[in-house]
């Protein structure tokens, strides 16, 4: 997303929103399984993974409206850039399916956390966010 071009599989995916981060990876560490495991980095929520859903729907009438045209019909869009565009959102697609059909067990805890939720390790603050790319969210 930031510098144009998505990494294949392994993958990590921090959803602020929603309070979800979790990898993605083949089965066994093996692609030739064609298998994605998820493993979540903190554990979901009810609340989280229904706005992933929300956002999966969001993202389907995005694809319904855009993906028949071609980047001609955008002005200044270059034909790498309508493909990095599809590529990334493929990519993002993919992973919030995966972690929607994922039949982890769902907690709530993650919204009694603060701003750090997202920090497995304790090794970086909120207030580190902007070198990372992570914006804290509020609990409204």
């Amino acid at each position: 997303m930031h510098f144009g071009f998505v990494e294949p599989i392994p993958q990590r995916w921090l959803f602020d929103f929603a309070r979800v981060k979790f990898d993605l990876d083949w089965k066994d560490g093996d692609e030739s399984t064609g298998e994605v495991v998820v493993n979540f980095l903190v554990s979901p929520s009810e609340r989280g993974i229904a706005l992933l859903q929300d956002e999966l729907t969001r993202l389907n009438v995005f694809s319904e409206i855009r993906r028949s045209k071609t980047y001609k019909d955008y002005e200044g869009m270059t034909q790498y850039e309508w493909e990095s565009l599809w590529q990334y959102f493929d990519a993002l697609y993919d992973a919030i399916s995966y972690a929607i059909q994922s039949d982890v067990p769902l907690n709530d805890d993650v919204w009694k956390l603060g701003d750090d939720w997202w920090v497995k390790d304790g090794s970086l603050k909120a207030s580190q966010t902007d070198e990372h790319w992570v914006y804290p969210t509020t609990n409204a």
